[in-house]
C-alpha cells in the first residue's frame, strides 16, 4: 500500500478548438512517481487536437467523468388579478374574472384617467429548496387587440416587474388596497416591438429567488405611468390556455461515473504509460474544458 507523503492540488482550465498546449511540470513535481486524477468536462464537444503533458515517472491510475445535466420544471400560473383606478370618478375596480393582465395608462371615456396594474402569483413547492437552481424564466403572451385598444399601445410603455410584500386576495384587491412592492431586483421589460409581441423567457432568476423566501406573487406596473401606453398580456382567464402565463425552473443534477483504466470511455488516448519523461493525452472528441487535478505524490 503507498505512502501519501505529499499533496498538490493543481487545477488547470484549459479552453480550445483545434489548438496545441504544452504543461510543463518538470520543475514543481520532483518526486518519483504520481498519481493523476483526471476529470473531463463535456460541454459542447469538438475539435480537440492534443495535449502535451510533461511530467517525470508518471502514470493514469484513474479517469473520473462528470457531467453535469439541466432539468426544468414548468410551473404555471396560479392566481392573478387586475386592478383599475379611474381619477375621473375617483374610483377602483377588481378585475379577477378579466381575460388580461395589464399595465396601461389611458384616457378615460369622459375625461380624466383610466389606469390598470395587474397582481399575479405562482406557487413555490418545497422541493424546490433541495435543487440547485441556474436560471427562472417567465412568460407572457399577448392578448392581440383588447377593447379600444390595439394590442401593446404606445411608446413609452416599458413594464416594471416587481416582488409583492404582502398577501392579497384576488377577489377583493383593488386600487386602494393594493399590496405593497420592493424593487429590489425588479425586472424592467422593455418596449414592445409590435402590438402582440409576446415576452418569453424573461430572466428572473433572482426576483425568484427572492420569492422562495417570501413568496406574495409580483405586481406588472409601468415604468412611467403617464398615457397613452399600456402593456396586454393574457390571464389566467384567457380561453386559450397555452397563453397563460408560467416559469421555467431550471436545476443542475449532476451525474458522475469512474472509469478505472478504460481510457476508450472518454475517448482518450495517452502514451508512454508509465511514463518516464513526457506523457501525450489525445482527444478525439469531448471537451472545451479540460480540468486536470488533485495531483499526490505516493
Amino acid at each position: 500500500m503507498h505512502i501519501v507523503r505529499n499533496l498538490f492540488v493543481l487545477i488547470i482550465a484549459i479552453l480550445f478548438c483545434g489548438s496545441f498546449r504544452n504543461i510543463d511540470l518538470n520543475e514543481s513535481i520532483i518526486l518519483p512517481k504520481i498519481n493523476l486524477d483526471l476529470s473531463i468536462e463535456s460541454k459542447n464537444l469538438n475539435n480537440i487536437s492534443s495535449l502535451d503533458l510533461n511530467f517525470k515517472n508518471l502514470k493514469i491510475e484513474k479517469i473520473d467523468t462528470i457531467a453535469d445535466s439541466i432539468k426544468c420544471l414548468r410551473i404555471p400560473i396560479s392566481k392573478d388579478v387586475a386592478i383599475g383606478y379611474h381619477d375621473f370618478f375617483n374610483s377602483t375596480a377588481n378585475f379577477v374574472d378579466a381575460i388580461q393582465l395589464v399595465s396601461y395608462t389611458i384616457p378615460g371615456a369622459l375625461g380624466g384617467l383610466n389606469q390598470n396594474r395587474a397582481l399575479f402569483k405562482f406557487d413555490i413547492s418545497d422541493e424546490l429548496d433541495t435543487l440547485k437552481i441556474v436560471s427562472v424564466k417567465l412568460s407572457l403572451f399577448a392578448t392581440g387587440p383588447l377593447g379600444i385598444l390595439n394590442g401593446h399601445t404606445g411608446t413609452k410603455n416599458q413594464g416594471i416587474l416587481q416582488r409583492i410584500t404582502k398577501s392579497w386576495d384576488e377577489n377583493t384587491a383593488n386600487w386602494y388596497n393594493q399590496p405593497t412592492t420592493k424593487p429590489d431586483n425588479q425586472i424592467i421589460l422593455n418596449n414592445p416591438m409590435s402590438p402582440d409581441q409576446n415576452y418569453i423567457d424573461i430572466d428572473i432568476t433572482e426576483l425568484f429567488l427572492d420569492l422562495k423566501k417570501e413568496n406574495y406573487g409580483l405586481m406588472l406596473k409601468q415604468k412611467d405611468e403617464i398615457p397613452t401606453n399600456a402593456l396586454l398580456f393574457c390571464s389566467l382567464d384567457h380561453p386559450d390556455s397555452n397563453r397563460h402565463p408560467y416559469i421555467d425552473v431550471c436545476y443542475i443534477t449532476n451525474n458522475k461515473k469512474s472509469v478505472m483504466n478504460d481510457t476508450s470511455y472518454c475517448n482518450i488516448q495517452y502514451y508512454p504509460n508509465p511514463s518516464s519523461h513526457k506523457l501525450y493525452v489525445k482527444f478525439s472528441k469531448y471537451t472545451n474544458s479540460i480540468k486536470i487535478y488533485t495531483i499526490f505524490m505516493v
